[in-house]
């Protein structure tokens, strides 16, 4: 039966340096690795697997060596198709208003797999969802955690989502001066079709002031849209940051759909776009 891609080598995990060896180490799986790899897909002895610390995106291909207790011979995976170095580093990351239930999973999964950088759960003022209380943001974030994992071993990805604390619109308007921010309004009149930036995608990178090390915002409201005062911040904040404000269509769609659909334009579309123009354009000089 298929399992992940690669897994995480987690806390509960120990690596020891294998006396005489240069590269090769041993790993002693804690409770949970050990239950996935024996029971859930039954590995015998020589079987091989692929694991990575998501604190330094360092990839290791694993071959069991014994059964009882489970050990593993790791050795360095230096083709992984991973967090590479050398590349640009813009990052593309979703901001939005929570949402109940299930919803904010949904969407953080997608997240994952479309390879976004990060989420930061916007407070708007028609969000639903009662995430102002600091205790209960916690209790939700472990199980957040434990998602992003998840997700990220069955995709293959060894860097980790960011999930930042909630913040108010303003707030975090305030903290990205210096960002590319695609506002998502459906009742704007100043909004830009979508389609638009598809018909001509090289002539959006280039109006944008795009650099290496900046970040690419998807910007998506609450059910019921902003409100006059958050669009009137916009155009405020606007005025020293790059906001570009776009429409999905004409289609009214959930919150929920939204963010599923923005994620994808984000990761799938805008932000491989991005890195390659990113690493074609010639640095300023200072």
């Amino acid at each position: 039966m298929p399992g992940p891609k690669l897994f995480w080598i987690s806390k509960s995990d120990r690596i020891e340096p294998i006396p005489g060896e240069g590269r090769t180490v041993s790993l002693f799986p804690g409770p949970s690795l050990t239950r996935h790899l024996m029971k859930s897909l039954r590995a015998e002895i020589g079987d091989q697997f692929l694991f990575c610390l998501p604190e330094s995106c360092k990839a290791f291909l694993g071959e069991i060596q014994t059964r009882n207790p489970l050990s593993l011979i790791l050795a360095p995976a230096p083709d992984f198709g991973g967090k590479q170095k050398g590349r640009p580093s813009l990052q593309a990351r979703l901001a939005f208003s929570p949402l109940k239930g299930d919803a904010f999973t949904e969407v953080l999964g997608m997240s994952v797999m479309a390879g976004l950088s990060g989420i930061t759960p916007v407070l708007a003022e028609r969000t639903v969802a009662d995430w102002n209380d600091n205790a209960r943001w916690e209790r939700k974030r472990e199980r957040f955690d434990h998602l992003v994992q998840e997700k990220s071993q069955l995709c293959g990805r060894c860097d980790p989502l960011e999930i930042e604390s909630p913040i108010s619109l303003e707030a975090f308007l305030e903290k990205t001066p210096s960002s590319i921010i695609l506002w998502f309004d459906e009742e704007s009149e100043s909004a830009v079709p979508f389609e638009e930036i598809f018909s001509e995608p090289l002539r959006f990178v280039t109006r944008s002031s795009i650099r290496d090390g900046q970040t690419l915002w998807g910007l998506v409201g609450p059910e019921g849209g902003w409100d006059d005062r958050e669009r009137q911040m916009a155009e405020r904040m606007g005025q020293s940051a790059d906001i570009l404000r776009v429409s999905l269509g004409p289609r009214t769609l959930s919150a929920e759909g939204a963010a599923l659909a923005v994620v994808s334009i984000l990761g799938f579309v805008m932000k491989p776009l991005f890195q390659r123009f990113a690493s074609s354009k010639p640095s300023r000089s200072r």
